[in-house]
Parts: structure tokens; C-alpha cells; sequence
């Protein structure tokens, strides 16, 4: 099984890295709902009842497994509650090809 670097050397594979990311973003979405009563994306403001949020990385996975950093991957200040257009737009998504 594949394992990968956190800065420390510390080793970590993919489900523990996983189970760490779901862990810190529901803190984060838990944070976010106990400080203004709702969640919300952080980009356009709407609302968790209007759209499905995610929680959006700032810094990619393939990137911090490459570079031995995968703390990134749960550490929050790399993390933004986004609903699934910001998401999308964010992460190029949106593009559309005509062939």
C-alpha cells in the first residue's frame, strides 16, 4: 500500500489521510454553524439549505502527496466551505469544450 509524507517524515496512507481530512472538515462546518447559526458557502454567501457544500482544498492532494506535506490536507487555513458552483469554478470545472 502507498504510503505518503507529511514535513516531519511521518508516513500516512490514503485512508488515514482521508479519515483526517473528514474529521477537520467537519470542525470546520461544525465552527462554522455554531459562530453564525447556518452554514454557508464563503465565496458567494449562499446559503447550506439552497446548495450542497463541500469543503474545498486550497492546496491539492496530488500536489502535497507529491511535495511530502499531506498536513496540508487537514490543516484548516488550507480549507474554504465552498457550495458546488464556487467549487466548481474554482477548480476549473465549469469549462465547457464545443467540439
Amino acid at each position: 500500500m502507498n504510503t505518503y509524507s507529511d514535513s516531519n517524515g511521518k508516513r500516512y496512507t490514503t485512508p488515514q489521510i482521508e479519515r483526517n481530512i473528514k474529521k477537520v472538515a467537519l470542525e470546520l462546518l461544525e465552527e462554522q454553524r455554531i459562530e453564525f447559526g447556518y452554514n454557508f458557502c464563503q465565496r458567494c454567501k449562499r446559503n447550506a439549505s439552497n446548495t450542497r457544500l463541500d469543503v474545498s482544498h486550497n492546496y491539492s492532494r496530488k500536489k502535497a502527496k507529491e511535495d511530502g506535506c499531506v498536513e496540508v490536507l487537514w490543516t484548516k487555513k488550507f480549507l474554504e466551505i465552498l457550495c458546488r458552483y464556487c467549487h466548481k469554478l474554482k477548480d476549473g470545472l465549469h469549462i465547457q469544450f464545443n467540439g
